[in-house]
Order: structure tokens, then sequence, then C-alpha cells
């Protein structure tokens, strides 16, 4: 079966990284299209053997590349388009393939909030909105990342979730396995993710600056954005220079989880689903993040980590003090193996299978 996924850029991002790996498992012959740009993603795709199209298509008028993608899936016999981008230039590109490719079976796949795609008002929204219905509507089946991107189809857009199915994003997680855990006195705490507002670091700080004085821990924080400035400021305000270390983007994540013993995710915004939870329990580690989207779908509380009802810095640090006297007093390993059981059930394999039953 020749299956067509559909997406702007090439970039490092949870949707490219998702392809990335439906890439290696599936047994399909699959294309990667990329409207405007490659990237480290595409490459790498490209690099293991994947078939790769970077259109450089230009953002406003891209009349010829619409001629173009509908040539190439009739050149290629495509059987199955499917739109990955929450963006309304993919959306207009699939709604105007599936009127001319009859014989193709069409898919928005919902990596997010549609809020997040859409605006939450105004002017955007009043434009976008429209768009993301009448994709929803032309095709053929939708994958949403979670029972919350599901249940969003209906509250904001106002449609059926008939044709949507919950698809969880996979991992391999063997590649975070650890074969033992050595004991240790510092409890290591660790972030990995883009770093903006809406990612809430700016709470994880202020809940470190509120940890007992005798509290013996580190904090490690993996990734790149906007907030880094203010974050190393806000640091440096609260004295805590020796226990929050900016690391910047690493490309061996796995090795850095499998030395730590806490995820923090301290997301305020409605996250669609959280792959880098996923990751850390795979690697044994218990999680801990607010009560925000498909986050409660991936914690158990005491089973796996803990959910923070309340949106603030205290009830983190609440959160974070529970599990470090379980570090303490021995009985952490419960909510390890846990951790690695969630982790495992999150497997690519599994996301693959079920995608491709819908095709």
């Amino acid at each position: 079966m020749n299956v067509v996924h559909l997406q702007l850029f090439g970039y490092i991002g949870g949707m490219q990284t998702i392809c990335r790996e439906i890439y290696l498992e599936s047994k399909n012959n699959n294309y990667f299209y990329f409207l405007f740009e490659g990237g480290p993603i595409s490459d790498q795709i490209e690099q293991m053997g994947g078939k790769v199209i970077i259109e450089h298509a230009p953002h406003q008028f891209f009349f010829k590349s619409l001629i173009k993608f509908i040539k190439f899936c009739k050149d290629e016999k495509i059987d199955v388009v499917i739109c990955h981008a929450g963006s309304p230039i993919a959306w207009i590109h699939m709604i105007v393939a599936s009127y001319f490719l009859k014989n193709v079976r069409f898919a928005v796949y919902e990596h997010g909030d549609i809020i997040d795609m859409i605006g939450a008002g105004g002017l955007r929204t009043t434009l976008l909105k429209p768009i993301m219905k009448k994709a929803i509507k032309r095709a053929d089946f939708v994958v949403s990342v979670s029972e919350f991107v599901k249940r969003r189809n209906k509250e904001i857009l106002g449609i059926s979730t008939d044709k949507a199915h919950v698809v969880y994003n996979g991992i391999r997680p063997e590649l975070f396995h650890r074969d033992n855990i050595e004991s240790h006195d510092t409890f290591r705490l660790v972030y990995v993710g883009r770093i903006f507002r809406k990612k809430g670091l700016h709470l994880l700080v202020d809940a470190a600056a509120k940890l007992p004085c005798d509290m013996n821990y580190t904090i490690d924080i993996i990734g790149e954005g906007e907030d880094v400035p203010m974050l190393v400021e806000k640091t440096k305000e609260y004295g805590l220079e020796d226990k929050i270390n900016f690391r910047g983007p690493q490309t061996n994540v796995a090795e850095w989880l499998k030395q730590m013993d806490l995820f923090v995710h301290p997301a305020i915004w409605e996250e669609g689903f959280g792959i880098t939870l996923v990751e850390a329990m795979a690697a044994s580690i218990p999680c801990v993040a607010f009560k925000k989207g498909a986050l409660p779908e991936l914690i158990n509380n005491g089973e796996n980590g803990f959910i923070a009802e309340e949106v603030s810095a205290e009830a983190l640090c609440e959160k974070i003090v529970e599990c470090y006297k379980l570090f303490k007093n021995g009985s952490y390993d419960k909510l390890r193996e846990g951790a690695r059981a969630t982790g495992d059930s999150f497997s690519i394999a599994n996301t693959v299978e079920q995608l491709e039953k819908l095709y």
C-alpha cells in the first residue's frame, strides 16, 4: 500500500518524530511530503532510505504546489493521504486533493488540541474553523492522539466524533530501558521538551524555591526555547544555580533519562498527548504533571506518578516532595515499576498496527 504523510517542515517535533518511527516500523510503502522545508528529521528519514519529498512551496500563493501534490499522488498511485500538519495550507491541500483523487482514502491526524490549531477566538478562529471542519468532513477517518483530543472535535468544532479514532503515540521502549538503577542519595529531577510559557517551566523554578532546604535534589532542564533567558535569571534570583541546570537540546535524551528519578512536566496548556512522559516512564521514571489535556490519561496517581489538581507552584512542590519522601524511605521502586509498565504499553508497534487497520 502506498501512503503519503503530508507535513510542512522536517524540523524536530512530535509529529515529525512519530512519522520517522512509523517509517521504521511500517511495512507499507510510505512517502513523506514536506510542503515548505526539510530539517533534521526529514534528513534522518532520507538517510535511512525513506522516500522524502520537499516541495519548497510558497507560504501564500500555493496553487502550483496543489497541482504538484495531486500529480504526485496520481503518479505514485497513492492509496492513503494522511495530513499531519495542523495548518490551513495542509488542510487545503488535502481538501482539494480529495475532489480529484476519488480512489484515495484521506485522513486528518490530530497531534494536539484543536485550540492550538485554530486559536481560541478572534479573526484567526473565524477564518480557520470552517477550513478545519471541511477537512474533517472530507476525511475518511480522523486519528486523534488521545481521548482528550478526540473529545475536542465536538466541544470546539461542534462536529460528531464518529469518524475519529484514538491512536496513542508510540515509542520504542527498549531504547529507554536501563539494566539497573544504582543506589544514590540525590533526587534527580528532569524536564525534556520545548521551553516556552505554556510549558510552565516558570512554575517548576518557583516550585524549586519552595522545596525544603534540606532536600537533596537537582533539576536538569533539557531543551531550548524563548523562555530560557527568563528562567536562567529567575534561577539566579532564587540562588538555585547549584540546583537547576539548563542543558540545552540533547540528541541522546535516552541516556539522560536513564540517570534520572522524577520527570516533571509542568505544562499549563491543554496537552494533546505527552510523548516525553512516555519516554521517561519507559526509563522507569515516575512523572508529575498538572491536570491538563491528555496528561491524566497517562498518569495514574500513586501508580506511575502524580497529577496535581491545581495549577500552581505550591501544588507542584507538594507532589515533588511526596515523591521525594517515597524515594528516601525506600518505597519508590513500586512507582518505578508502574512507570516502566506504562511506558512499555505505548509501543510504536501498537501505534502502527492500529493506524494501518484504519487504512
